[in-house]
């Protein structure tokens, strides 16, 4: 979402320059599929897929990052690898930047993955956090043959549960300030993702310029893509 890629873009001057387009996926299965086969038009060199996940791992707390390593779905077998080489600069360019970052596999979910959820996920398939697009992203890059890797910021860690109700599109102000107008009881719960969703922000957006740059320093076309 835009929300998630806004600290990025302002922190990479002229990426048409630099061979980086930015697109916007949306969330679920079917926006990531659609978006990946969207941007795979211009023909990228390689595929990052940015955003926010849910911690997994009881040791991820709000703001750390997870690189995942390969990528798992509920109801699908078997994992997809992320690309090696990206994998690579992406933990050790967020290390350098001081972040704590994780690797190991994520796990894709049709839903918001509750406390109780991340807990059975990272139990019975070794999971460090949970989201809502990136087996499908990776499997549409794998099937067009181009490499591909998540880096995600925790929005919610391991014991944390998202309200309830949360705005379809928080990047639509007008419609989120609506939707409270109508049920403020929403107001603390909005208030407290937000909060949240900063945290999360900074984090990816101090250090996506450095790894960015030193893959972009070999590879002259790189697309960036959040969910």
């Amino acid at each position: 979402m835009a929300t998630e890629l806004s600290g990025i873009r302002r922190a990479i001057r002229d990426p048409e320059r630099r061979g980086i387009t930015f697109g916007l996926t949306g969330i679920g299965a079917a926006r990531a599929q659609q978006g990946i086969r969207q941007v795979a038009e211009s023909q990228p060199e390689a595929i990052i897929m940015l955003g926010f996940c849910g911690g997994a791992d009881p040791d991820l707390a709000v703001g750390d990052l997870h690189v995942a390593s390969c990528f798992k779905a509920t109801g699908a077998t078997g994992s997809i690898a992320a690309d090696p080489e990206l994998l690579s600069v992406w933990l050790s360019s967020a290390r350098n930047c001081g972040a704590k970052v994780v690797s190991g596999p994520s796990a894709t979910t049709d839903a918001v993955a509750g406390a109780a959820a991340k807990s059975q996920l990272h139990r019975s398939a070794g999971v460090a956090s949970v989201n809502m697009e990136d087996y499908w992203a990776a499997d549409t890059a794998r099937a067009l043959g181009i490499p591909f890797v998540s880096v995600r910021a925790v929005l919610d860690d391991a014991a944390t549960e998202l309200p309830k109700h949360l705005p379809e599109n928080p990047d639509n102000v007008t419609r989120t300030l609506a939707g409270l107008a109508v049920h403020p009881e929403r107001i603390p719960g909005v208030l407290h993702l937000a909060r949240l969703s900063r945290t999360a922000r900074n984090s990816l957006t101090r250090c996506a310029p450095q790894a960015i740059d030193c893959l972009t320093s070999s590879r002259p076309e790189l697309l960036a893509v959040p969910r």
